[in-house]
């Protein structure tokens, strides 16, 4: 089922990308959005190695939207740059990578071009689940999994806007009263000043622990998350890689990137685990999800 309608400013569960507008940018704002509908369920048993874990936070960002100044922007590549702006910037709106190493928006973030070059040395150019690669994280002085240990991801904080390499969680850097952990606890952008929007606003996913049974070892955990804000939008196809790419997709196609910690349920002393997810959600075509579908991205 598709909703076509003109979209106000609207709340939502899903973590909102990074963009700093400036004023040699002329914004462009669609006049229409598509509006799609799904859902997402799981259940996460945390057995074997993390029987004696808990999840300590889950995150979902839809990839192909952005938040820009309290409207939603369409982004078909998923580069952190709405489609709208990619030309005017110098950017190349069918390529994640316009300069073939770094991610368009965080390139475009560092430098305010698409000109990267000088910031980087080599680095290996594989990307992980979330989309980035070693360049990505080089320019931020991130490793990849917590680099600040201030309990937000590096590559959550490359798309939320906040600081890899510094622990900011306290940090409030739009003036709302609204720290960043709270931010990202509700949903909201921590680049936007948004105070005047009720938390009634952000839905988020529901995370359930469940009773203990005998087919789960450890934590059994239930997910549900009804009718998540999906758009329509051109399709992408990456450049370099048309058949393969985690990122390519159809036009009623959004790409979905989960994020889940785990911690030890009782030892201070004990690895935190960082596990990532990267799934197409398709018009009406619900998705169940399990442990087994995260790849582990990182430990410390």
């Amino acid at each position: 089922m598709k909703y076509k309608l003109i979209i106000p400013l609207l709340g939502t569960f899903i973590l909102i990308g990074l963009f700093q507008n400036c004023t040699n940018v002329r914004l462009v704002k669609p006049e229409e959005i598509v509006i799609l509908q799904s859902s997402l369920s799981g259940d996460i048993c945390l057995d074997e190695d993390f029987s004696g874990y808990t999840i300590d936070s889950m995150n979902i960002i839809n990839r192909n939207y952005r938040l820009i100044q309290g409207e939603f922007w369409f982004d078909a590549d998923a580069d952190g740059l709405p489609d709208a702006l990619e030309e005017e910037l110098g950017f190349n709106p069918k390529a994640q990578r316009t300069n073939g190493q770094v991610i368009d928006g965080l390139c475009y973030r560092l430098a305010g071009n698409s000109s990267c070059e000088d910031f980087i040395n080599e680095c290996a150019l594989e990307a992980d689940v979330f989309g980035f690669n070693a360049c990505d994280y080089q320019l931020f002085n991130a490793n990849g999994g917590d680099t600040d240990l201030d309990d937000v991801a590096d590559s959550l904080e490359l798309i939320i806007g906040t600081i890899a390499d510094e622990n900011d969680r306290l940090l409030d850097p739009d003036a709302d009263g609204i720290n960043n952990l709270q931010e990202i606890a509700r949903g909201s952008d921590p680049t936007f000043a948004d105070q005047m929007i009720s938390t009634n606003d952000f839905p988020k996913i529901g995370l359930e622990l469940q009773p203990s049974t005998g087919d789960c070892q450890g934590e059994n955990w239930k997910v549900l998350l009804n009718e998540p804000l999906l758009f329509e939008g051109p399709a992408y196809v990456d450049p370099q890689q048309p058949n393969s790419h985690a990122f390519n997709r159809e036009p009623t196609e959004n790409i979905i990137t989960i994020w889940l910690v785990l911690k030890p349920r009782q030892s201070t002393n004990g690895e935190t685990h960082l596990f990532g997810y990267t799934v197409k959600l398709r018009d009406n075509e619900p998705i169940h999800l399990g442990f087994s579908d995260f790849e582990e991205v990182a430990s410390w």
